[in-house]
C-alpha cells in the first residue's frame, strides 16, 4: 500500500536522548540534551517526544527546546524516570549537509567568545586586512582648557584653533563610560593629542578619568611648556596596573606649521 504524506518512514530517523534524571532535584527545570555524550539541538519542541516516570509529556506546555536545553513547566523531582527520544526527518540526528548554517540561520550575536577557540583566529586568517585605518577627530577650533579625550571614539584628536592656554587632557571612554572600566589590570590604550600653539607654546597637563596623572615622559625630562608657532603632539599611553591606577607614559614631539 503507498504511503501517502510529506515524510515517510525511511526519511525519518530517531535518536535516543541521554538519561538525564540524575540531575533532578525538584528544583532545576533547564537540562542539556545530549546523545552518546554529545551536545545535540533538535530544533524544536515538537520534534522531541519526552517521558516522565511512563508519561508521556506534551510538547510545548509540559517543555520547550531552544538550542540544546530541554526547559520544564515544572522541576521534576528526584527519582523521577525519564525517557527521551528526538525525530528527525531526512537524515541523522549529527548530520548537517554542507553549506546548510548562513548568515541567515545565524541570529546576531549568536557567536560568542567562548565559542572561538583557542588559536583559530590566526594572522593569515587576517590578511586580508591590508590596511588598518584610524579616523582621526579633527576639531577646527582651539581646544578648551579641559580637552576630553573619549577613546571610545577616536584616540587621535587634533585641535586646529591656537590654544588659549595650558591645556588639561583628559582620557576618559567617554562621557558615561570610564577608562578604568575599559581596561584590565595590565592592559594599555595609546591616544594622541595634536595642540596648535601660536606665539605663545602653552603645555599641558595630564588626567585619566578627571584625577591628576604624574606622567613619566620620553628622555626622563618632562617638557617645560609647548613650543610657539608649532603643533605640539601629545603621545599618550595610559597602563592600568591597578583600580584607578595607572603608569601614564608620554613624550612630546614639536612639528612646524606651513
Amino acid at each position: 500500500m503507498t504511503y501517502l504524506g510529506a515524510t515517510t518512514v525511511s526519511d525519518k530517523s530517531v535518536a535516543k536522548l541521554d538519561d538525564i534524571s540524575s540531575s533532578f532535584d525538584g528544583v532545576s527545570v533547564n537540562f542539556t540534551l545530549r546523545i552518546n555524550g554529545t551536545e545535540v539541538f533538535p530544533g524544536s519542541s515538537v520534534s522531541v517526544n519526552i517521558s516522565l516516570d511512563g508519561v508521556w509529556q506534551e510538547p510545548l506546555s509540559a517543555y520547550s527546546i531552544n538550542g540544546s536545553t530541554i526547559t520544564f513547566d515544572t522541576p521534576p523531582r528526584a527519582g523521577v524516570k525519564f525517557f527521551g527520544a528526538a525525530t528527525y526527518y531526512g537524515g541523522s540526528a549529527s548530520a548537517v549537509s554542507p553549506d546548510a548554517v548562513n548568515t541567515t540561520q545565524l541570529v546576531n550575536s549568536a557567536v560568542t567568545t567562548n565559542k572561538l577557540a583557542d588559536g583559530a583566529v590566526t594572522a593569515a586568517k587576517l590578511s586580508s586586512l591590508t590596511y588598518l585605518i584610524e579616523t582621526a577627530n579633527v576639531i577646527n577650533s582651539a581646544p578648551p582648557l579641559q580637552a576630553n579625550i573619549d577613546v571610545k571614539n577616536n584616540s587621535f584628536v587634533y585641535y586646529t584653533g591656537n590654544n588659549p592656554g595650558t591645556i588639561t587632557i583628559n582620557v576618559r571612554g567617554d562621557s558615561s563610560t570610564t577608562l578604568n572600566s575599559m581596561l584590565a589590570n595590565g592592559q594599555i590604550l595609546t591616544s594622541v593629542v595634536a595642540l596648535t600653539n601660536g606665539s605663545t607654546g602653552y603645555g599641558v597637563n595630564i588626567r585619566v578619568d578627571n584625577v591628576t596623572q604624574t606622567p613619566r615622559w620620553l628622555g626622563n625630562v618632562a617638557p617645560t611648556g609647548g613650543n610657539s608657532n608649532s603643533i605640539d603632539l601629545y603621545n599618550i599611553s595610559v597602563l592600568k596596573t591597578d583600580v584607578n591606577t595607572y603608569t601614564v607614559l608620554a613624550s612630546q614631539s614639536q612639528f612646524g606649521i606651513g
